[in-house]
């Protein structure tokens, strides 16, 4: 004898229905998570504190009624404290009764915590830096050639006084990257203290990636300073040779002229072996790795 599964199937159906009715008919208990926002009304104040940033309502009602709160989307609870400066105890069940965020046909059975408490503070702005957080990890012979750009550097935030006031810089959300060999340029998002909030909510960042090279510049003019009238410092080489090392673009645009090598008449007088080390001023950007010969000679003429 054939089965027939469709009238299986619809039986199976509305007996599981009948059960879930029945069911959902009886009275349950739950817990309520309950986020807390909190608002003002008054531009010039600011929360610099909330006790709780949510409360645990227990509600006992049918089965019914309460599925309603895990399948009727987000619910939260909305404080409205009074527009002054200091401290404000709100009461919990206060709110819940005004705000009607349960049904009558719910029990409030217990409430966590039942006050919660606020803090309002006048609100200032202040401009303050923008510091990235970044992880890089780069390919082999790659490296930054600069420090990261942030655009805008710095941003206006606002918020309660005595938290403001302790702010001279603020972070982006971190972020990782892996196998750099190119510039790049990316959006980072800002990560703000809480109760401290800005018009501004992402920043870009610029990283000039380079692959990392030495070159030999030759033949750069060494130069005399400081010395005084009627004395004459002769020097010998009078041109070195410096090898730098940096992002092949920068050292690609840079030439002999670029460099400057000098050496001082007072470190002869305080030498007593014939030969001192120049200074090297190079180029931002670039690293200084050597130069040849190591010492100038020199002869004090008078």
């Amino acid at each position: 004898m054939k089965r027939d599964w469709k009238h299986i199937g619809f039986s199976v159906f509305l007996a599981v229905l009948l059960w879930a009715i029945v069911t959902m008919s009886g009275n349950f208990y739950t817990s309520v998570y309950l986020p807390v926002h909190v608002h003002l009304n008054d531009s010039t104040l600011a929360v610099s504190s909330v006790s709780n940033r949510f409360v645990i309502v227990g509600v006992q009602g049918k089965g019914w009624v309460l599925s309603g709160y895990y399948w009727g989307g987000d619910q939260f609870m909305d404080i409205y404290p009074e527009p002054k400066t200091g401290s404000h105890l709100i009461t919990v069940r206060d709110i819940i009764k005004s705000e009607k965020i349960f049904s009558s046909e719910t029990n409030i059975i217990n409430v966590s915590p039942e006050v919660i408490a606020v803090t309002v503070e006048k609100r200032i702005s202040k401009n303050v830096k923008v510091i990235p957080r970044l992880r890089l990890n780069f390919s082999e012979k790659y490296s930054l050639v600069e420090p990261p750009k942030v655009t805008p550097a710095n941003i206006v935030v606002s918020g309660p006084k005595t938290l403001v006031e302790r702010i001279d810089s603020v972070f982006t959300e971190p972020i990782k990257l892996d196998e750099l060999q190119d510039t790049l340029t990316f959006q980072a998002k800002l990560s703000l203290p809480n109760y401290v909030t800005s018009k501004k909510k992402y920043v870009q960042i610029f990283l000039n990636v380079q692959k990392i090279v030495d070159k030999q510049f030759r033949d750069v003019q060494v130069n005399i300073k400081g010395v005084p009238s009627k004395v004459e410092l002769i020097i010998f080489p009078t041109k070195i040779n410096v090898n730098l090392r940096g992002g092949i673009n920068i050292l690609g645009k840079l030439t002999k002229k670029d460099i400057f090598a000098y050496v001082l008449y007072g470190e002869t007088i305080k030498d007593t072996t014939g030969a001192i080390k120049p200074h090297i001023i190079i180029p931002n950007g670039v690293k200084l790795i050597g130069w040849t010969p190591e010492k100038i000679e020199y002869v004090i003429k008078k």
